[in-house]
């Protein structure tokens, strides 16, 4: 199915991932061009979630996988994934989403695949990390060890995976695809860096957002071909948005890149 027509306009209501105060040296890999978050937020009221990961050499060309986790409820609240970590200078991951945490306190659980097999594994093999995210929401990490912490996937009854399943990419096969996903609210509550579209999509696996949707609340996927490779939804990149879902236990949105 077609996704939407080709739009040289940036819809400017769905777009995120911030440059954080202080920060604007690093390299644009999953930033838009508007305000910098205040981290100013508290736990008593919803806020964005930004994550800044830094000096992550180690793992560049790795998958990233980045679960925020109410230590309450032990819901997934916020999923990012680069699919892989870019090998641009500086190595250094970072982004918003919009209106991502609800009030209450939370945790990130997160990973890079060491092992280049896409499974978690404990460490050796792959490096993983539970770090408790600030009350105002503005998440930091530089990396360093230990890498030990468990971090095996959260069973809840009640959530379910996000994924897009590619059907054609036209003439974009090796270009950056980046999306959002966004709940019924409009709160941005997914973030997918896809590096390379491939060339033949029938071997191409899903791109998905493990434990994240919320069963019977309908989401929505907005979706860009990163042209330049800058992590910028700039006028010319191609905008694609398939139609919104309800949430099941596996929901898949259909992408095709493909002209009208």
């Amino acid at each position: 199915m077609r996704a939407r027509e080709w739009t040289a306009a940036l819809a400017a209501g769905l777009v995120c991932a911030l440059l954080a105060p202080g920060c604007f040296a690093v390299a644009n890999l999953d930033r838009f061009e508007i305000e910098p978050p205040a981290c100013t937020g508290n736990a008593t009221i919803t806020r964005d979630y930004h994550w800044n990961v830094s000096e992550i050499v180690p793992h560049v060309r790795e998958l990233f996988e980045m679960k925020v986790v109410d230590t309450s409820s032990q819901r997934v609240v916020a999923a990012i994934v680069y699919d892989p970590i870019p090998d641009v200078t500086p190595a250094t991951l970072e982004g918003t989403l919009r209106d991502a945490l609800p009030p209450g306190s939370y945790v990130a659980r997160f990973w890079g695949d060491h092992s280049h097999d896409r499974l978690f594994e404990p460490s050796p093999a792959d490096h993983a990390w539970i770090q408790p995210v600030p009350e105002n929401g503005c998440f930091s990490f530089v990396h360093a060890g230990p890498f030990d912490a468990d971090i095996s996937p959260i069973d809840h009854p009640m959530k379910g995976n996000l994924s897009v399943r590619l059907t054609s990419v036209g003439a974009f096969a090796g270009k950056p695809l980046i999306f959002h996903a966004s709940d019924q609210s409009e709160a941005q509550v997914g973030y997918y860096r896809l590096g390379a579209l491939p060339t033949d999509v029938s071997t191409a696996p899903d791109l998905t957002l493990f434990d994240l949707a919320v069963l019977d609340t309908t989401y929505t996927i907005d979706a860009f071909v990163d042209l330049d490779g800058d992590g910028l939804e700039s006028a010319g990149d191609p905008v694609f948005a398939p139609p919104p879902q309800g949430a099941t236990l596996s929901t898949v949105f259909e992408l095709d890149l493909g002209p009208p």
